[in-house]
């Protein structure tokens, strides 16, 4: 996709001396996203597929909220969420996707239970 890419490591405001990167996409690069999406298009079915509940909002229901590369997951309860959670979990192993621990977020209010992955 590029030629001659060049990458450093910035490491408690020290940076690497410069190597050739030649898998990846450069950071900020605008079709991220879209690749992105691509590669997590069928996550959505696998929630269907296993009868995830989400929440109610007007007339449909929301259990899953992707943008970029940050995934938000809706539930009415721990047991929903966690169920959630361990279905990512799954996804995640089956593609061999990583994320963040670190940047987790939990947050609940007025029964609904919400989880980021930023």
């Amino acid at each position: 996709m590029y030629d001659n890419v060049k990458s450093r490591v910035k490491h408690m405001n020290l940076l690497s001396n410069s190597f050739e990167s030649q898998l990846g996409v450069r950071h900020g690069e605008c079709v991220y996203p879209f690749l992105f999406s691509m590669f997590i298009n069928d996550l959505e079915n696998m929630f269907v597929e296993n009868g995830v509940n989400g929440i109610d909002v007007n007339m449909f229901k929301l259990f899953l909220i992707l943008h970029a590369d940050d995934i938000v997951v809706f539930a009415n309860s721990i047991h929903d969420l966690q169920n959630s959670l361990d279905l990512l979990y799954a996804y995640c192993n089956k593609w061999k996707l990583r994320g963040n621990v670190a940047k987790l977020i939990h947050y609940t209010s007025h029964n609904i239970v919400l989880f980021c992955a930023i």
